[in-house]
């Protein structure tokens, strides 16, 4: 048997029998009411701070003094569940709470009587602690000495808890500083810098208007690889075909750092392309079989710090002098002891420019041995007086090379008397 109390109640049972003409009762007990333990109200109201301002001493008014009462002190991050802070049983509490976001606390008052505790909690205050996330930036890049990088981006930006914030990009030549603010449009989300001789460092700041507190992101870095001079190439060189080319080599190029090189050749000194395996500082082209112009220059790569770049030196040419014979006109028949007639140049001889040299030779046993033919040292050869089958080539020679090559011989067949 329970009934809710509002004042010290005894209690004692009694059994009846024979319709109550006998009766016995038990022993008495006793409900002794304690006294209404009360609460209270906390004296400090909700209160708003900034992130590194000192806390409120929280005090309670209005709750059961008397008894000699003990407090314990809770806390909750969401006004719903709340736990006992260790060792806090003081009547007031200074919170060592400092994390930005909202806080809660109350008190118990317990008072205890014959064994019996009673506990009643205060009403419930609120601490708003605000603060600012710098947000993030991005991204680190490689670039060329007085390239400029892209602009730089805002992966999140900063948050003050919905109060304004403002922004100032910052800049430095080391990652430890000293810090700067960078010059241009710097205080948007993103920034644009401008073009770079030397690694720079950024980061930004960002600034809450009504805390006056300030944060940083993180730093990223834009590296630059150092100025590649591709320097001066050796001077042109011209050769005759079966000759050893020289050695080419650069003068006045980058010397210093991490190089790599590649050369590369062009018949026409506009549209180059690798030679395959030539990766060396000098190069010596292959020994040339046929005349022809080929220009060369050498790409020269610079690795610093993860990036790389890149410069090509001033092309030469390397001139491979020959000749080729031409041809002359086609076979003919003629009667005995009558002249053969002109022998026409169809095409001339070509000595890579240069102007050939000409001699006319003929055979009269199919080829296998030839003679020279006197003071003919035209173009075209005007036969005499021919008794037998005679063949007859144009040799062309060049001016400066030992070259020289022969036509398709033309048969001129002598009918027998």
């Amino acid at each position: 048997f329970t009934n809710a109390l509002t004042q010290t109640t005894y209690y004692k049972r009694i059994a009846s029998i024979d319709a109550g003409t006998v009766t016995r009762s038990t022993n008495v007990i006793v409900k002794t009411l304690l006294g209404n333990v009360v609460g209270g109200t906390m004296d400090t109201v909700s209160t708003t701070l900034c992130v590194g301002e000192a806390l409120p001493n929280l005090t309670v008014s209005g709750s059961t003094a008397t008894g000699g009462p003990t407090y314990q002190w809770e806390y909750s991050t969401n006004n719903i569940n709340f736990t006992p802070l260790s060792g806090v049983t003081g009547a007031a509490h200074t919170p060592t709470q400092t994390t930005t976001g909202t806080h809660y606390f109350r008190r118990i008052t317990s008072v205890t009587s014959n064994s019996v505790a009673c506990s009643a909690t205060s009403s419930v205050t609120t601490i708003i602690i605000k603060g600012l996330s710098p947000g993030s930036i991005g991204s680190e890049q490689n670039i060329c000495y007085n390239d400029t990088p892209v602009e730089l981006t805002s992966i999140s930006d900063a948050y003050a808890d919905g109060d304004p914030v403002t922004y100032t990009w910052q800049t430095a030549a080391a990652i430890s500083g000293p810090w700067s603010t960078a010059t241009g449009t710097s205080s948007s989300t993103t920034y644009q810098p401008a073009a770079l001789t030397q690694t720079t460092f950024y980061r930004r700041l960002a600034n809450s208007e009504s805390c006056n507190i300030s944060a940083t992101t993180n730093i990223i870095k834009v590296n630059v690889v150092p100025a590649v001079v591709g320097g001066t190439m050796t001077v042109s060189n011209t050769i005759c075909v079966g000759e050893t080319p020289s050695e080419l080599t650069v003068t006045n190029a980058t010397t210093t750092g991490v190089l790599t090189y590649q050369w590369e050749q062009s018949s026409n000194n506009i549209n180059f392309t690798p030679i395959t395996g030539a990766t060396a500082s000098t190069y010596t082209p292959d020994t040339p079989t046929v005349a022809a112009t080929t220009y060369f220059r050498r790409e020269i790569t610079l690795s610093s710090d993860g990036g790389f770049c890149s410069a090509t030196s001033s092309s030469t040419a390397l001139i491979v002098k020959g000749i080729t014979a031409g041809s002359i006109g086609s076979d003919k028949t003629i009667c005995y002891g009558t002249e053969g007639g002109l022998l026409r140049s169809l095409t001339a001889a070509d000595a890579s420019e240069e102007t050939p040299l000409y001699s006319w030779q003929k055979s009269t046993d199919s080829g296998s041995n030839w003679t020279t033919i006197p003071s003919a040292s035209d173009p075209t050869y005007i036969v005499g007086t021919v008794t037998q089958t005679t063949q007859f080539r144009r040799l062309a020679s060049s001016p400066t090379c030992t070259a020289s090559a022969t036509t398709t011989p033309i048969t001129i067949t002598v009918l027998t008397e």
